[in-house]
């Protein structure tokens, strides 16, 4: 099986369930890894059958853009706007990390991987 992976797609949101996290925002970082057969694509080195890296970020985007109060959740909602974009994928996995978690302990970050 063929991979792709889009790492450090960089985003400032509003998640959280402090209110202050969703006053003030804070970094986010996405990656994401698709596997899939991308043999077609590459035989007929077309970019309309592969996996645009340009395609799967802008998506990640537009889903970090709408609040939520955990990152589980924006996490799961990316990974069912790329399996709906594209379906014929075998897996998708989409981690969402976010920096500088507010925890009073000396953490840099929290990951959440989901996959489908």
């Amino acid at each position: 099986m063929d991979e792709i992976t889009i790492e450090g797609i960089r985003c400032f949101a509003y998640h959280g369930c402090i209110p202050a996290e969703r006053k003030t925002g804070g970094y986010f970082s996405t990656t994401v890894k698709i596997t899939g057969n991308f043999l077609k694509a590459a035989e007929e080195d077309n970019l309309k059958l592969a996996v645009d890296y340009v395609t799967v970020s802008r998506i990640v985007v537009a889903e970090m853009k709408i609040r939520a109060d955990l990152i589980e959740t924006v996490a799961y909602r990316i990974l069912d706007a790329l399996r709906s974009s594209y379906p014929s994928t075998q897996q998708i996995e989409v981690s969402v990390t976010k920096e500088r978690a507010p925890i009073e302990l000396d953490v840099q970050q929290v990951t959440v991987k989901v996959v489908g």
